[in-house]
């Protein structure tokens, strides 16, 4: 069985998955509230209100094993796509080092990457490079640790979310926005062609489910759009799609589709993960897309 944890700013996400030859097969998806400020954009202010939950998490499910699969966030996560020979690895972890020279403290980060494209056009390969304070890992390394429970890998929001969108056959060729809500902030991600382009962290200022929050989307919204536009690709976005607990839920998507000119809805169930319980897994994301390898 696979456990796959990822704290959002309001809850702690759950999801166990046992793996078959095609498909993962989800058994239970949790979704336990924290007490609010205990992570703030990735950054674990509360240690033991968190403990505390964590801990009340297992005892409710006893069932799941103390092994888990760690995805987490934060807007000190500092990501590029870059293009790079092919290399071995002993070759190219100083090959991405170089491209992040100007970054402060660097020499106090670890840096990893995700594979984009195995072969490009220029004949070598496109990777997300990912480049994260150790202090970052290590508070939730310690949280988890004080906890009893045990991390058997960690990859960040981004790439879990990529993962997710590229298990999705029907999003293959589109052009498309997808939007992930957590709390005030949301992740808005640019995918041209089926492939990744664009990220970025937006703070939402208007109260949920008012009319001024409406519009401070429709503007963030419409931004991604012209970006998109700037960049040249001859690709028009054509769809914008919602992951996470959206305010509104499916009320919102009509009006946005009015008013941007683009089909919007939910972000389309993973073709890798089936489930028998009655839950969105598009809610959870970035606990889902690291159960895909």
């Amino acid at each position: 069985m696979i456990v796959s944890v990822y704290i959002s700013n309001e809850s702690i996400h759950m999801i166990t998955g046992v793996k078959s030859r095609s498909s993962i097969n989800v058994g239970q998806a949790i979704d336990e509230k924290i007490n609010d400020g205990c992570i703030i954009n990735g950054v674990i202010t509360d240690t033991a209100s968190l403990k505390s939950t964590l801990e009340n998490i297992y005892t409710k499910c006893s069932n799941i094993p103390k092994n888990i699969w760690l995805t987490i966030d934060g807007s000190s996560i500092i990501t590029k796509i870059i293009e790079v020979p092919l290399l071995k690895e002993d070759k190219l972890i100083p090959f991405l080092n170089e491209n992040f020279q100007d970054i402060e403290n660097s020499q106090n980060m670890i840096i990893d990457y995700m594979v984009l494209e195995q072969k490009n056009q220029a004949g070598g390969a496109t990777v997300l490079a990912v480049l994260i304070e150790k202090d970052f890992i290590t508070q939730y390394i310690e949280l988890f640790s004080s906890a009893q429970i045990k991390i058997e890998s960690i990859d960040i929001s981004l790439g879990c979310l990529i993962r997710y969108v590229s298990s999705i056959k029907s999003l293959t060729d589109k052009t498309f926005i997808l939007s992930v809500f957590d709390k005030n902030t949301t992740m808005l991600v640019l995918f041209t062609s089926g492939k990744y382009r664009f990220s970025k962290r937006v703070r939402i200022v208007a109260e949920n489910d008012s009319d001024e929050m409406f519009e401070e989307l429709v503007k963030i919204l419409m931004n991604m759009i012209q970006f998109n536009k700037s960049e040249k690709s001859n690709k028009d976005i054509t769809d914008i799609y919602f992951g996470g607990f959206l305010p509104q839920e499916n009320s919102i998507y009509s009006r946005l589709s009015e008013n941007l000119g683009v089909n919007v809805s939910v972000v389309p169930e993973s073709s890798e993960i089936k489930t028998k319980i009655d839950v969105k897994i598009s809610n959870f994301i970035y606990a889902s897309g690291n159960l895909i390898v």
